[in-house]
């Protein structure tokens, strides 16, 4: 792996595998406070994988060892939740990040360069059509319905990855992201009628779900990944 790279993406299966730390000194007291938010475990446990496994990256693109030194926090002064902002030693780092997990599942987005990033793993999406009605356009159902079982959970990941690599503040709001077209490894998407720049994607899938990441780019070039 380069780490000189704009770009990171880990995709972790089985995040009960990885080596989480004994203790929670690799957290700073803001960051312990986030996790105070949630009280079941599966819930504790899936944001601690995520928050490791984002300041490992970080860490190893930055070239910082201790992880302390690294602050990822995603709630407001009100406790709502809000994109992650990064911080090192103290000091804001103009920088993208976006985590997502669904089970034992973590994918997490990192871009050094501050350009948008946005990730999320789509599993169990319906697949009715009161949900397709409900929350994808006329054009996305169209889309769709030439795959349904394939195309469902990629459309809704695209919607979700777009809606955190936008920063938006309003609460998710799955119609409120419209995908207009999806093709080679492009994106071209609206947030409330408002036409976005183009994101680049990577999409993998398997009989469990989808993983989707967006990025904006001025080209086509594929996301460093990391394994």
């Amino acid at each position: 792996m380069t780490f000189a790279a704009p770009r990171f993406v880990r995709y972790v299966a089985d995040a009960s595998r990885l080596p989480l730390p004994g203790t929670l000194n690799w957290l700073t007291v803001a960051e312990r406070s986030e996790l105070d938010f949630w009280k079941n475990s599966i819930r504790r446990t899936q944001w601690l994988s995520g928050r490791w496994l984002a300041k490992r990256m970080i860490s190893r693109s930055v070239t910082i060892s201790q992880l302390s030194r690294i602050e990822i926090l995603s709630r407001d002064a009100n406790g709502l939740g809000t994109r992650p902002r990064i911080a090192i030693d103290g000091k804001r780092r103009h920088a993208s990040l976006s985590i997502s997990h669904a089970g034992q599942s973590i994918l997490v987005g990192w871009s050094r360069s501050g350009r948008r990033i946005g990730v999320d793993l789509a599993v169990d999406v319906p697949q009715n059509k009161t949900f397709h009605t409900a929350w994808f356009s006329a054009s996305e159902r169209d889309w769709i319905d030439v795959q349904p079982k394939q195309r469902t959970p990629i459309i809704w990941g695209l919607k979700e990855a777009i809606f955190k690599a936008c920063g938006d503040t309003h609460k998710w709001n799955p119609a409120a992201v419209t995908v207009d077209s999806f093709d080679h490894n492009l994106v071209r998407a609206a947030l409330r009628g408002k036409r976005l720049p183009r994101f680049s994607t990577w999409i993998r899938s398997n009989h469990n779900g989808t993983a989707a990441v967006v990025w904006q780019t001025q080209d086509n070039t594929e996301v460093a990944l990391c394994s």
